[in-house]
């Protein structure tokens, strides 16, 4: 995680201004409306949160967020301009939260970073931050095998990923109490702007 991370906090500023909007074809912006409905009631956990773009949007839309994230530089990019969102820098796969507090919890493209145990132990911790009912959504890049990637400006640094099949997914997620809402798979673009099969789930806590 450490290379991830630290090159996430070195291109932290172009990272946000090159992924601070929606893109007018892409997905997202109907699952974070999905996400929305899907709540019953308002705090909403954005781990993983990046640069924070998409706690602005669930802010905007009058919900209680809290954001998230290892990478404090990468976290703090959008500050000056949204200076009213909740930033914590935390380790999701240790949430410092108490049990059942959160309505739902958003991990967008966060995963692709995380081998298998990592991911099955973030979703445990999930499962015990969300109140009974909640719902988490989630999304990977479709594949197998990981890589490690350049940034495409910042060619000297790396970010790892890990991929996963729709078959992956379903024994990660079965034998954790989790039940499966929705599980798409679809094409957007990557933060590179590379074409990207990507699997969305959202699933809610028993």
């Amino acid at each position: 995680m450490k290379e991830t991370i630290d090159t996430y906090n070195a291109i932290a500023l172009e990272y946000y201004k090159r992924s601070k909007s929606y893109g007018d074809h892409s997905k997202l912006k109907t699952q974070l409306n999905s996400f929305l409905k899907g709540l019953d009631g308002n705090r909403i956990l954005d781990a993983g949160a990046g640069s924070c773009r998409d706690s602005i949007f669930f802010k905007s839309k009058g919900f209680r967020v809290e954001a998230v994230d290892m990478a404090g530089t990468l976290l703090q990019a959008s500050a000056s301009e949204h200076p009213n969102i909740h930033r914590t820098v935390m380790d999701i796969r240790n949430l410092a939260f108490k049990d059942r507090v959160f309505n739902g919890v958003w991990c967008s493209a966060v995963f692709l970073h995380f081998d298998i145990e990592a991911f099955k132990n973030t979703l445990i911790e999930f499962y015990r931050v969300i109140k009974p009912g909640g719902i988490l959504h989630f999304s990977v890049k479709e594949g197998q095998g990981t890589k490690r990637i350049p940034d495409k400006l910042y060619n000297t640094r790396y970010r790892h990923f890990f991929y996963y099949l729709k078959t992956d997914i379903l024994k990660i997620i079965n034998p954790l109490n989790w039940k499966i809402q929705d599980i798409d798979i679809h094409i957007d673009p990557d933060s590179n702007d590379l074409s990207t099969k990507w699997i969305s789930c959202l699933v809610k806590r028993k």
